[in-house]
C-alpha cells in the first residue's frame, strides 16, 4: 500500500567530491549527512548502488532525529528495501517524523492508520494526521481529507469540506483531485450542477492523461 512513496531524494546530481565531503560529515556524526549520503547509496548517486549502506546511514541519521531520515527509514520497512517488510516499524518511524512536523510522514501514518497496517485501524487518528499534513500543502492528504467527508469516513459527512479540500489539492495539480472536483460540479454534489466548471476541472485532469476524466468528458459532450 505503501510501495509507492517516493524516499526522499538528493538535491541536484551528487558527484564524486561531493559523496566525499559527505562522507566525512557523516562520519563525523551530521544527521544531515549521513542522511544524503545514505540516499546517494539509495540512487547510486557517484557510488555504487547499496540499498543496505544506504539503510545504515539513515539509520545514524534517525536515531538522532532528523525527519527526513526517519521516513526513509520508514520507507524502507514498508517497501522492504535491504530489509524484510515490517509495517510496525514502518509505523514508528513515520510517527517519530510525524510528531516532528514532517508532512510527508504525517501523510504516510495517516494511511497506515486508515488501513490498520502496522497499527490498529483508526479513521479519526487518519484524519488528524492527514490534517497536520494537509495544512502544510500535503496534496495527496488534501485528497484524502476531502474524500473522507465527502463520504462520511471517520468523521460526519460534509460536502462543503469535502470541496474545500478537492479544490485545494486540484490547485496543486492532484489529478485525482482534479477529477473529484470536476464530478463534483457535474452532479451537483453539495454545490450547484456547474456544466462549465465541471468541464474546466476533468480537462484539466485530461490533459494529464487521467482517462476516467477523458471519458466522463466524452459523455458530457453527448449530453
Amino acid at each position: 500500500m505503501l510501495r509507492e512513496l517516493a524516499l526522499l531524494a538528493l538535491v541536484g546530481t551528487a558527484q564524486a567530491d561531493d559523496v566525499g565531503r559527505l562522507r566525512t560529515l557523516a562520519e563525523q556524526g551530521d544527521p544531515r549527512a549521513q542522511h544524503d549520503l545514505g540516499t546517494a547509496y539509495e540512487q547510486g548517486a557517484a557510488v555504487r548502488r547499496d540499498l543496505a549502506e544506504a539503510r545504515r546511514w539513515w539509520r545514524k541519521s534517525a536515531d538522532q532525529g532528523y525527519p527526513p531520515a526517519q521516513f526513509n527509514m520508514g520507507v524502507a520497512y514498508a517497501r522492504g528495501d535491504a530489509v524484510r517488510i515490517d509495517m510496525q516499524a514502518a509505523a514508528k518511524w513515520f510517527r517519530r517524523a510525524a510528531e516532528q512536523g514532517h508532512a510527508e510522514s504525517q501523510y504516510a501514518l495517516g494511511m497506515l492508520c486508515a488501513t490498520g497496517d502496522g497499527q490498529p485501524k483508526d479513521m479519526r487518528e487518519a484524519l488528524s494526521w492527514w490534517r497536520k499534513a494537509a495544512d502544510q500543502g500535503h496534496s495527496e492528504a488534501q485528497l484524502n481529507l476531502g474524500i473522507a467527508y465527502a463520504r462520511g469516513d471517520g468523521t460526519a459527512r460534509d460536502r462543503a469540506e469535502a470541496l474545500r479540500w478537492y479544490r485545494a489539492s486540484a490547485l496543486k495539480g492532484n489529478v485525482k483531485a482534479q477529477y473529484n472536483l470536476g464530478v463534483v460540479y457535474y452532479r451537483g454534489e453539495g454545490v450547484t450542477p456547474d456544466r462549465e466548471e465541471s468541464a474546466r476541472w476533468l480537462g484539466m485532469a485530461a490533459k494529464q492523461g487521467y482517462a476516467p476524466a477523458a471519458r466522463l468528458l466524452k459523455e458530457m459532450e453527448k449530453l
